[in-house]
């Protein structure tokens, strides 16, 4: 008997040592500066918490898999998935912020991310319902938003990581599987003019920043791929999204707080309108 209150004793030292330790971390990693060569992009997750450098992230990876597992509705796992792999995503920044020596970490949680994205795919996929269905509304609202957010995270830490060849293609294959399940929205949700709508105001609605606009361009660019009979369509909405781009860049005041902010949008209008012209 006295084993085993001693041993019981034990355990309970040890759980109550580890969850203050990982209180502690989540705590630093609150506290840590988030100055970043990455673009401020806001995921609104306020603290990543622990994050896949840490010896305890399993303990965070054991309660994603849990909530999976007890979650049976079809809008609710798809919805699940992507607030997990937004959450991967804020670790990801979080950790360019803080440790970007630890490529090998960053490159695992790039793994997790893209994981993340082929099941929400998958789900989507299995999707039955319309997004006349306000749940399924709220998740292809969301989903427009993160994918949006997350092209432009990935776009900073390719510049972050530019001579890490390995890792600047794992970021390039999440920002696939951005546009990949993009791509279902259309296919398997919603008509080509409604998704084309919905993409229009997402993009002016997340920020008053018109680069989000930009990178929805960049997802339509993308999807002209995987969409071939939708060209047409995409390519209007292209043109449309970039002209009003350029009219809200003619309404910026030119006053030194936005000159950085104007030139990075006038060059990558340049960018986008060059693809176009290529192709």
């Amino acid at each position: 008997m006295n084993k085993i209150i001693v041993l019981v004793s034990l355990l309970a030292i040890g759980f109550w040592a580890t969850t203050a330790l990982i209180l502690a971390q989540e705590q630093t990693s609150a506290s840590q500066a988030t100055t970043s060569v990455v673009e401020n992009v806001d995921l609104d997750v306020e603290n990543p918490g622990i994050l896949p450098s840490s010896p305890f992230y399993f303990l965070k990876e054991w309660r994603r898999t849990l909530t999976r597992v007890f979650t049976f509705d079809p809008v609710k796992e798809a919805a699940l998935e992507l607030k997990e792999a937004n959450e991967r995503a804020a670790e990801i920044q979080k950790m360019e912020e803080t440790t970007p020596s630890k490529t090998e970490a960053i490159s695992k949680a790039l793994d997790n991310y893209q994981q993340n994205m082929e099941r929400l795919k998958e789900q989507l996929q299995q999707l039955k319902q319309t997004s006349e269905n306000l749940k399924v509304d709220e998740l292809m609202n969301n989903l427009i938003d993160r994918s949006i957010q997350h092209e432009e995270l990935f776009d900073g830490l390719k510049v972050r990581f530019e001579e890490q060849a390995e890792l600047r293609e794992k970021i390039e294959a999440g920002q696939e599987k951005i546009d990949e399940v993009v791509s279902e929205i259309p296919q398997r949700i919603e008509n080509m003019a409604t998704f084309e709508e919905r993409l229009r105001e997402r993009a002016e609605s997340i920020s008053d920043n018109p680069l989000n606009e930009l990178r929805a361009v960049e997802i339509l660019d993308k999807l002209e791929e995987k969409l071939p009979e939708q060209v047409q369509e995409l390519r209007e909405l292209k043109d449309s999204l970039i002209q009003n781009v350029e009219n809200k860049l003619q309404n910026i005041e030119k006053v030194a707080t936005t000159t950085i902010l104007r030139e990075r949008i006038q060059q990558k209008i340049q960018e986008v309108k060059g693809k176009i012209n290529a192709q």
